[in-house]
């Protein structure tokens, strides 16, 4: 919608011979729903080059515009902020109207979790998981085509040490100081199936049960096994060195804030070497875009990738790298910190949380919030059936329109324009919510921000409550029950595609 009237203005605009000096009209939805549909901040931009107030310029445009906006829109100023109104008509086609997303394709590979598979995911794996797997779906809504990867970190010193661990338990011998000690390990020696294996599956189990599945798993020792970390190091070579009988890249040539050591004096790869053959991998896919999810422990790693990333491609950046670092969960119960896991003593596993509060609510809880910020998973709150509790609230809109309708049956076969009589004033901040969809789910996508739609879940259900309380449907009639029945109609549909996105059900009954 509003890339729609953006271009009915901008077209309007040019007709009228404004000069905007290059500026776009950048509509957003205002802080107020009083203050209209959209608004535009471009008399702010323009008065240093035309010289004139704010609030000089807005009316300029206003008595320009509004006579080719009349049959869809009333333009007011607003403290120098050009303010547009939609027709009742108007708003109900935009939001009946079929989404367009104005993107340029591209294929994308993201990568997410990749867990060492030396223990069972824990909860922070879980929202990467959920992170992942929700900009997946988000992404391709709106155009994109995505595959999906988890990097299995199966060769080096930690595997070793985990088999050890393993293979100690089995053979009834302490296991190694430095080795792995969780109650898992008991309970994999116990058993035939090679420990990688084994927890490889487990994982895959965890990740299934929270709805996240994967394109691709790439196996790190692939890169071991042919000559993918010496060719890709060879394709370095010009923008690396030798010192203290070690190999360094020269990473600081491409923004790192020191170089890195590649092949240690003794000859042993370091970890960012094989990360490096990683990457060449992925580079030689053909993706136009390259997005990882890591933990806050991997921020400082983020400049030397991406100065590799750019050596790799010699400077010249046709395949794009975008990192995102997530913060840490932690769990509540009894407004208490939840410090061990119920199975290990060790640890949170991601499993337990599933198990405990279900994957809808799991979903919901970890995708809340923006990937930057910490995260609290109240696990009594995520339990309680009432409006206090975030998804019950949002689902139980859905559940009460499919019962709703369910009672009414087909509804009246009228006109947008006819229905759009009945509509009233209280009844528009349900509207432009509705009417923002498209917009919240272009301007999430463009963030890499799922988070945006769990808070536009949350606010379509408030409205659509408030609305349900004062709108009878079973004992309106006429235009007033058609349009009545129209606008649930609509939040169905809405609240369907959102949570679908997100990974969650859309019950019909709760």
């Amino acid at each position: 919608m509003r890339h729609t009237l953006e271009q009915a203005l901008t077209d309007a605009i040019q007709t009228a011979g404004i000069d905007c000096h290059g500026q776009a009209l950048d509509l957003h939805a205002p802080n107020q729903s009083s203050h209209g549909d959209y608004a535009t901040a471009i008399a702010f931009r323009l008065a240093k080059v035309m010289k004139q107030a704010p609030t000089q310029i807005a009316e300029t445009f206003i008595q320009a515009l509004q006579p080719a906006m009349a049959t869809q829109a009333t333009l007011s100023q607003i403290n120098g902020f050009i303010n547009i109104t939609l027709t009742p008509s108007a708003r109900l086609l935009h939001i009946e109207a079929k989404a367009e997303y104005p993107v340029t394709p591209r294929r994308i590979l993201l990568e997410f979790v990749s867990a060492n598979p030396t223990g069972p995911l824990h909860i922070g794996h879980g929202r990467w998981a959920v992170l992942g797997s929700c900009l997946a779906n988000l992404l391709r809504a709106v155009g994109h085509r995505v595959d999906t990867e988890n990097y299995i970190n199966d060769a080096g010193n930690q595997i070793a040490l985990f088999t050890a661990s393993v293979a100690a338990a089995k053979a009834g011998e302490a296991i190694p100081e430095d080795g792995y000690h969780g109650a898992y390990i008991q309970t994999i020696a116990n058993g035939n199936t090679d420990p990688v294996t084994h927890m490889l599956s487990q994982h895959e189990s965890d990740l299934a049960a929270i709805g996240t599945h994967f394109d691709h798993w790439f196996r790190e020792h692939t890169l071991h096994a042919n000559t993918a970390i010496p060719d890709a190091l060879a394709h370095l070579k010009t923008h690396c060195y030798t010192h203290d009988e070690a190999v360094w890249f020269k990473s600081t040539a491409f923004g790192d804030d020191k170089d890195r050591v590649l092949v240690k004096s003794d000859g042993s790869l370091t970890y960012f070497a094989v990360d490096i053959a990683y990457h060449w991998n992925k580079l030689h896919r053909d993706y136009d875009q390259l997005i990882n999810i890591w933990g806050a422990d991997h921020h400082g790693y983020v400049p030397r990738v991406s100065a590799a990333v750019q050596a790799l491609q010699n400077g010249h950046t046709q395949t794009e790298l975008t990192v995102l670092i997530g913060q840490l969960v932690s769990l509540v119960r009894d407004g208490e910190p939840v410090r061990m896991s119920k199975r290990s003593g060790d640890m949170i596993y991601f499993r337990d949380v599933i198990d405990d509060i279900g994957a809808d609510a799991t979903r919901f809880f970890l995708i809340h919030k923006s990937s930057d910020s910490h995260i609290e998973l109240d696990l009594d709150l995520a339990h309680q059936k009432t409006a206090e509790n975030p998804i019950f609230y949002i689902q139980y809109a859905h559940a009460r329109i499919c019962q709703l309708l369910q009672k009414v049956g087909d509804p009246p076969d009228v006109t947008i324009h006819q229905i759009a009589d009945a509509y009233t004033e209280a009844d528009r901040p349900l509207l432009q919510c509705l009417m923002h969809s498209t917009d919240t789910l272009l301007d999430a996508a463009d963030a890499y921000a799922p988070h945006q739609l769990a808070t536009y879940a949350l606010e379509l259900a408030r409205h659509f409550h408030r609305f349900y309380e004062t709108n009878p449907v079973l004992t309106s009639t006429g235009v007033q029950k058609a349009y009545r029945l129209w606008v649930i109609g609509q939040v169905q549909q809405t609240l369907q595609r959102v949570l679908g996105i997100l990974g969650i059900s859309a019950p019909t009954r709760m």
